[in-house]
């Protein structure tokens, strides 16, 4: 479920009408003075809306990643300055902007200073509320992805053990000698272990998927009619972190099938981790005889997933040249 710009737009506008008019009501209790309430509302509201959005950055960058004493701290300042900005207001802009109303500071700045933490607590309130209904939506959504990928691999799971014993026959009759082929046969092999029995899970440790698109990438390599200039590479402390299963393959799939080109291939892939953020580079060069396509379908879910899996943790990047493709992509795994 996607959240629309006009309907943010609508839903802050609605607390702020709510707001508006709990207020009016209050000033308006003992005497109400007409259009002057209504001004004097909108220019108490000024230093209350400051808070808030300058609250909600915050709350996403400090409160949200557990960082609570720097918040608590920061929140200090931001008080103090939104009592400050009242008094300006009041004491300085309205009896040089609006000579013809007399409005007072009637509040004290203690006074003043409750009322901007009610609405910094209640700013908080509303956006942890908001942020957990959508990640439920956004792990329902996930669920039902999860479901249908989970049937699409089961009907081409086509008797896995069929596979393997074949495999295994296989390998016996290439002999001893043959050591290259039992090599490659053994990279299938732990392939198809892998995307069958190790991927059920939200997660799995990256350096399993590392492991398996290395030997995806070898398998693939023999494929080509020239293999010099296809590389991959790999650094960091990749060992350390979990990765949505199957969630790069796509990328590595894109490099042989999509664009390259088979007769004169060049394909780098470079996967680093630092500071626990994933960075996975493919770059390859494009077929002169096939139209270039655009990523295909394997790009479109990998977008999706990593929407809904990591949100604004992960980036995805597309540079479609003449002659190269290049995909970029960070994901910060902090929290898996």
């Amino acid at each position: 479920m996607k959240t629309t710009p006009v309907k943010k737009i609508s839903f802050h506008l609605t607390l702020w009408s709510v707001s508006f008019f709990l207020l009016y009501s209050l000033f308006t209790v003992d005497y109400n003075t007409g259009i002057a309430d209504y001004i004097y509302t909108a220019l108490f509201h000024l230093p209350l809306v400051l808070a808030v959005y300058l609250n909600l950055p915050l709350i996403q960058s400090l409160f949200l990643k557990k960082r609570y004493l720097l918040y608590l701290l920061l929140i200090l300042p931001l008080v103090s300055f939104c009592v400050a900005f009242y008094f300006l207001i009041f004491q300085v802009l309205v009896p040089l902007l609006l000579a013809k109303y007399y409005f007072i500071a009637y509040y004290t700045p203690w006074q003043i200073a409750q009322f901007v933490i009610v609405y910094l607590f209640l700013s908080l309130l509303f956006h942890l509320s908001v942020s957990w209904f959508f990640l439920k939506e956004k792990e329902y959504q996930l669920q039902k992805e999860n479901h249908l990928v989970q049937l699409k691999n089961l009907k081409s799971q086509i008797s896995p053990h069929f596979l393997f014993n074949s495999l295994n026959n296989i390998y016996a009759l290439a002999g001893p000698e043959n050591t290259e082929a039992r090599n490659y046969l053994t990279k299938l092999s732990d392939a198809l272990r892998y995307i069958i029995y190790d991927t059920n899970t939200p997660f799995v440790p990256l350096k399993n998927e590392v492991e398996y698109l290395v030997n995806y990438f070898a398998l693939e390599r023999l494929r080509l009619e020239n293999g010099e200039e296809v590389s991959f590479q790999k650094s960091g402390k990749y060992q350390e972190f979990l990765i949505a299963p199957l969630l790069l393959l796509p990328l590595v799939e894109n490099c042989f099938f999509v664009h390259c080109n088979r007769k004169e291939p060049f394909i780098e892939i470079n996967l680093s981790v630092f500071d626990s953020e994933l960075h996975f580079i493919t770059h390859n060069n494009k077929t002169k005889i096939l139209p270039s396509v655009s990523g295909g379908v394997g790009l479109e879910n990998v977008k999706k997933r990593l929407e809904m899996i990591y949100g604004n943790r992960g980036r995805l990047e597309i540079k479609d040249e003449p002659e190269n493709f290049t995909v970029d992509l960070k994901i910060n795994l902090e929290d898996q």
